[in-house]
């Protein structure tokens, strides 16, 4: 910024020495030359205008002849025979004598400038004869410049004063301007330092008297807010990729493990199917026959079973599965759920404790809200050791259906709360484990609850409570 505050004053000082020291050399050098011929055409000017006077009537007053007097002009007049007709100066016929007729044989009808020059001293003289009426008029204009030399020579002093005073004054008001002129201008360099290296908390001032600069400063400003934005926008959006990134990698790790778990899950029904199949070519007892007819078609119902949620699964994802709302009664999908799930409940020896809504009916899709809640019942069952309890609430809240379902059992860690509903997730101490349930841990049954609740505008949770869990969802029941 002092760069430019020296070269804003050397600019002005180089100006002012254009200006001062040109004015002085045309001063020195073509002032005389200009003024002398702007005098000779005054003098020109007057011979012309008296060839429109009557000579032989001769009445100064009818003339403009003194305002030409007045600038420092004298007029000679005399007729053929010397007689005066007009003198600026009173001095008799000397004047006549010493301004025309020693001269005579000078004079002509075209106008001739005499000049004399003495030291300092010059004298301009137009002579000329101005005929009318067959009578020879002779006209002399004379110009005394006096000291022409000096008048020049105190001009010149003056100039130079002017210009040994001037051109310090000029370099002090100069550096003032160019140091107001420079400083919004610094600070506006500063806030576009700072907006490159993304310090977006120093604005740019208005308000330094300078139009232009305040434009430039709202500019900057409106700038980096846009600047910011976008380096927020592209913050937010490595971040967001970070996290995809991130999901995506596990989202490949579950797959890998979800992979395992659905492959050791379908090789032990396969299995049992394989051996018991082998084993009915032998027996004959229609008892032990009718036996092993019952497990083939129940680990055959556990394959289909795990197969179908799979597929919802991908449908859901892929947004292929269309939600078909009508009003149903939820009361007899609960009912019809846990009648289902009777024989299970008494296998395991679990408590069944209800509390359901009579009479109650919902506006949505019938088949996945029942595979919601029936996902839950099987999240339950999983979790709840032989002899245990799981209790099945449904409450209206506020317009909502509520169906909650508690399980006796462990609680859920809190890094788990979260995680839970994510596809293929399966906690670290439930790997591996075997279930006799059709699910078994293949992390599917959550998710699906989640995007079931999602597409009917519905919510969902869990929450440890005592001597147990409980899992809830809310569910719309209107339009």
């Amino acid at each position: 910024m002092r760069k430019m505050r020296f070269q804003l004053v050397l600019i002005q000082c180089l100006f002012l020495i254009f200006v001062l020291g040109g004015s002085i050399l045309v001063v020195n050098n073509a002032g005389p030359y200009f003024y002398r011929n702007y005098r000779i055409s005054i003098a020109k000017e007057a011979f012309e205008n008296l060839k429109d006077v009557d000579l032989s009537k001769w009445d100064a007053e009818e003339t403009d002849i003194e305002s030409y007097e007045n600038m420092n002009f004298t007029f000679t007049i005399a007729d053929e025979s010397m007689k005066k007709i007009y003198q600026s100066i009173n001095t008799g016929n000397r004047a006549v004598y010493r301004d025309i007729e020693r001269r005579r044989l000078d004079f002509d009808s075209t106008p001739v400038i005499v000049r004399k020059r003495n030291q300092d001293r010059e004298s301009i003289r137009l002579q000329g004869i101005i005929e009318q009426d067959g009578i020879q008029y002779y006209v002399a204009i004379k110009d005394k410049i006096r000291d022409v030399g000096i008048f020049f020579r105190f001009a010149l002093r003056v100039l130079w004063c002017i210009f040994f005073l001037t051109l310090p004054l000029g370099v002090v008001v100069m550096y003032l301007v160019a140091k107001s002129l420079s400083k919004p201008i610094q600070q506006l360099e500063t806030v576009v330092k700072n907006v490159a290296e993304h310090d977006f908390t120093r604005k740019a001032e208005t308000g330094n008297g300078f139009d232009e600069l305040n434009d430039l400063a709202v500019s900057i400003n409106r700038m980096s807010e846009q600047v910011q934005a976008y380096v927020a926008n592209v913050e937010e959006d490595k971040d967001k990729l970070m996290l995809q990134k991130l999901e995506q990698e596990r989202m490949n790790r579950a797959r890998k493990s979800f992979i395992s778990n659905v492959s050791h899950e379908l090789k032990t029904p396969l299995a049992v199917i394989s051996s018991q199949v082998e084993m009915l070519q032998y027996l004959k007892d229609e008892e032990r026959r009718e036996f092993y007819y019952t497990s083939i078609e129940e680990e055959v119902a556990k394959m289909s079973e795990m197969v179908g949620n799979l597929l919802d699964m991908t449908v859901m994802e892929h947004n292929m599965g269309k939600v078909e709302k009508k009003e149903f009664s939820l009361s007899e999908m609960v009912a019809y759920i846990l009648l289902k799930y009777d024989s299970l409940f008494k296998r395991k020896s679990i408590q069944v404790e209800t509390s359901l809504l009579e009479n109650c009916h919902i506006y949505g899709d019938r088949e996945y809200i029942e595979q919601a809640v029936n996902n839950f019942v099987m999240n339950a069952l999983q979790h709840t050791d032989k002899g245990n309890k799981i209790r099945l609430v449904t409450e209206e809240i506020d317009d909502n259906i509520q169906v909650r379902i508690f399980n006796q059992g462990m609680p859920i860690a809190d890094k788990d709360m979260e995680k839970i509903w994510k596809s293929f997730y399966v906690p670290e101490q439930e790997k591996g484990k075997e279930e006799d349930n059709g699910l078994g841990h293949t992390g599917l049954g959550l998710y699906i609850v989640k995007t079931v609740m999602e597409m009917h505008g519905g919510k969902y949770g869990v929450r440890n409570v005592e001597d147990g869990v409980e899992f809830w969802m809310s569910i719309p029941k209107g339009l």
